[in-house]
C-alpha cells in the first residue's frame, strides 16, 4: 500500500494515540462500524523512531490478558497504523519500559521488531486508503487502496448517509 511521505514524529504519535483512544460512538455505530482489540486505558509512554524502527512503549494494560491471540490482534493494529508512515518499517514493543515478547499472527512469540508481514493474517481483503473513513469524497468518486484480489472482479456497494444505494456492481482492479 501507499505510505505517507516523510511524516514528522508528531504525526505517527498522533495516529497511535488516536488508535489507543479507540473508535468514537459514531464510528462504532457507523456503516461500516469500527471496532478495536485494544482495551481501554492503554497509554502511550514513548515512541522514538530510529532507522525505520518505532519503539512503542505502552502501559501494562496492553497485555493485561491471558488471551495471546487478542494480544496479537492488538499488536497488528499498532503495526498496521505505524507502518503507513515511510519512516516506520517495523515496530519494537516495550511495556512499562521493559522488553516484551509479542505474539505474531502465526502464533510465534518474539522479542524482535515486527512488521506487516508478521500479521498478514489480520490484513483486510480490501483496504480503502482514500477517501478516508467519514471524510469527504470528490465527484467523480475515486477510491484507492490495496486488495488481496488478483485479476478478479470484486463487488461494491456505495450507500449514502441515509443508506440509499448510490452505486452497486462489480469492478476490476487496475
Amino acid at each position: 500500500g501507499a505510505r505517507a511521505a516523510n511524516p514528522p514524529l508528531p504525526c505517527a504519535r498522533a495516529a497511535l494515540v488516536q488508535l489507543l483512544a479507540g473508535p468514537t460512538e459514531g464510528e462504532r455505530g457507523g456503516t461500516p462500524s469500527i471496532s478495536t482489540s485494544i482495551p481501554p486505558g492503554v497509554r502511550l509512554l514513548g515512541l522514538p523512531i530510529s532507522e525505520d524502527i518505532a519503539v512503542v512503549a505502552l502501559s501494562s494494560e496492553f497485555e493485561a490478558t491471558d488471551d495471546s491471540a487478542a494480544v496479537a490482534q492488538r499488536a497488528a493494529q499498532v503495526v498496521f497504523t505505524l507502518s503507513r508512515f515511510d519512516s516506520v518499517a517495523e515496530v519494537l514493543f516495550r511495556e512499562d519500559g521493559e522488553a516484551v515478547s509479542i505474539q505474531t499472527g502465526d502464533g510465534q512469540l518474539v522479542t524482535r521488531p515486527v512488521g506487516i508481514d508478521d500479521y498478514l493474517e489480520f490484513a483486510a481483503a480490501i483496504s480503502v486508503e482514500s477517501p478516508v473513513y467519514g471524510g469527504p469524497a470528490g465527484n467523480p468518486l475515486r477510491v484507492t487502496g490495496v486488495g488481496a484480489v488478483s485479476e478478479a472482479t470484486f463487488q461494491h456497494h456505495l450507500p449514502d448517509d441515509a443508506g440509499l444505494t448510490l452505486a452497486l456492481g462489480g469492478a476490476r482492479p487496475n
